[in-house]
């Protein structure tokens, strides 16, 4: 009796544990599904971040990047323990099953299926309502103009993070945290001065056949850069087809030997230190100097030639007599002054030193050769700012590339830009003296391929020599062509350098370089509306 007792409240018991378990898997199942569905999907489900990163326009308000909504799917492995047929996903999104599969195998909560959706990807997933897959709307960065200011405006990786250019240097702005939508960026490029330069640039390589290539137009008085340009191009919407050599800004990060056009700022340091006038005469040893057991020779048999003969006719004697009165103190503290062996503080990430020994570190002939633009590392970047100082009576300033930071929620600017004066570097005296000089580069010189029919250019031609990294010696067939100039010579408005790295046709800067930088000046001089009277750069209205 008492056992059947027993054995009827354990029975009774399973039955209500039973019932209990069949109520709350009723409850889970059916009545709470959805509720609690939602709910493990959020445990499994990405984060993501919610901001939208700021746009990067041109000086105009014109778009060169964008954030724009895109769908991407996700997997829950578990689902999937059982699944057999994966072939119709794979099918949808042209991968083999066995990648899927791979995917369906870990150990995991969350798995990214595919990044990026395209509309037709979203559209056929969708349709085949397979458990486990969701979908999140992530945002895509899209650049609308292609390879245009590709070097500058770097690129954002998948996760929508800046990776390189003025999308890394400002990510902060660009995905502020303390708005629904990250900063704007105004840049200080114009897209058609910009358009310009690469289209000849391109150009210009292709004919020479050039291993790559750099121009800059820059206002010498306000450092705002109006176009950057480099060769090879790449296409930031689909980065990674492309080598980091081909996405390396060259213009800022490469280092080479100037060659002639560093003869410049060693005449700007002779004058400024009165040891010679614009007339003053140089023994120029008919051409050819002996320096302990090298010797240099000039493209003619010079005699006297005056300071500004010198630079017209880009000899190398001439130069070299102009260094050694300078002495490596003098010399080494002029270059240094006009901002070589040091970062010019642009707002981009990456950018070169150069090189610019000590001169306690000079040889007996490193005067010699630095002033013929040897031994000396420079970027085209510091080329360009140092003829700016020239241009703009002697005063460095800071390049820049950023105008302003706009709000996000209106067109009220958060941070704008004023230009930076760094230093003097030479008086206006001795500027307005090299400026007759470098004009009579252009006129008489080698420099005559860079001229334009109306406004007058000043500047300086330069070919230096490569060198070959097997030898240890300088090659007779690599080179460096190189012209920088500004104009207009009598108030100048804007600095143009065109540099062409190993063209195979002409090895001479007056032949390859002038006349790119004559083709890019021409067009932006048009474009520009530029007047050799006007006190400061026509660049079409300014927006913001």
């Amino acid at each position: 009796m008492y056992l059947s007792r027993r054995l009827l409240i354990l029975r009774l018991g399973f039955l209500l544990l039973a019932g209990v378990s069949i109520a709350r898997l009723y409850r889970l199942q059916i009545t709470e599904h959805k509720v609690l569905a939602a709910k493990a999907e959020t445990q499994y489900k990405p984060k993501i971040k919610e901001i939208m990163r700021g746009a990067i326009f041109d000086r105009r308000g014109r778009e060169l990047a964008v954030s724009l909504p895109v769908e991407s799917a996700y997997l829950v492995p578990a689902y999937f323990r059982n699944t057999a047929d994966l072939n119709p996903i794979a099918g949808v999104l042209e991968v083999r099953p066995e990648k899927i599969q791979e995917l369906t195998n870990q150990r995991k909560s969350f798995v990214w299926l595919k990044r990026r959706l395209s509309p037709r990807q979203k559209q056929e997933l969708s349709d085949l309502k397979t458990d486990g897959i969701g979908f999140v709307t992530e945002k895509q960065r899209f650049y609308p103009k292609k390879t245009l200011a590709s070097h500058l405006i770097g690129f954002v990786g998948v996760d929508g993070n800046g990776l390189e250019g003025l999308e890394f240097q400002f990510e902060r702005y660009l995905t502020n945290d303390k708005t629904s939508a990250g900063y704007d960026l105004i840049l200080t490029v114009d897209e058609n001065i910009q358009e310009i330069a690469q289209r000849e640039l391109t150009t210009a390589c292709e004919e020479v056949g050039a291993k790559g290539g750099c121009v800059i137009v820059m206002e010498p008085g306000s450092g705002e850069i109006l176009a950057l340009a480099n060769y090879p191009h790449f296409n930031p919407n689909s980065f990674e087809r492309y080598s980091s050599s081909d996405r390396r800004n060259r213009a800022i990060t490469d280092v080479f030997e100037p060659g002639s056009t560093m003869k410049v700022f060693v005449a700007a340091a002779a004058l400024e230190e009165k040891l010679y006038t614009p007339s003053s005469k140089i023994w120029c040893e008919e051409g050819e100097i002996t320096l302990g057991e090298t010797t240099i020779k000039d493209t003619g048999k010079y005699g006297d030639l005056t300071l500004t003969q010198v630079l017209t006719y880009s000899s190398n004697v001439g130069a070299i007599k102009i260094g050694l009165a300078l002495g490596r103190e003098r010399l080494y503290k002029y270059l240094r002054n006009f901002g070589f062996g040091e970062r010019s503080q642009i707002d981009f990430p990456g950018e070169a030193v150069g090189i610019l020994r000590s001169p306690q570190a000079w040889s007996q002939t490193s005067c010699a050769t630095i002033a013929i633009g040897q031994e000396i590392g420079v970027t085209v970047l510091q080329m360009v700012s140092a003829m700016a100082a020239v241009a703009n009576d002697g005063y460095l300033v800071r390049p820049r590339l950023v105008k302003a930071i706009k709000k996000p929620e209106n067109s009220e600017l958060a941070e704008q830009f004023a230009p930076q004066v760094r230093r003097r570097v030479i008086s206006q005296d001795t500027a307005r003296s090299l400026n007759e000089i470098l004009q009579n580069v252009v006129e008489n010189g080698t420099g005559t391929e860079a001229a334009l029919p109306n406004i007058k250019v000043a500047g300086k031609t330069g070919t230096a020599q490569k060198i070959d990294p097997e030898t240890g010696a300088y090659s007779e067939d690599k080179v460096v062509a190189s012209f920088i100039g500004y104009l207009p010579a009598q108030k100048p408005q804007l600095v143009i350098l065109a540099m062409v790295d190993e063209p195979q046709v002409s090895a001479w800067g007056s032949k390859v370089a002038a006349p790119l930088f004559r083709k890019v000046a021409d067009q932006v001089v048009s474009y520009s509306k530029i007047n050799p009277y006007n006190e400061a750069v026509q660049v079409a209205h300014n927006r913001w």
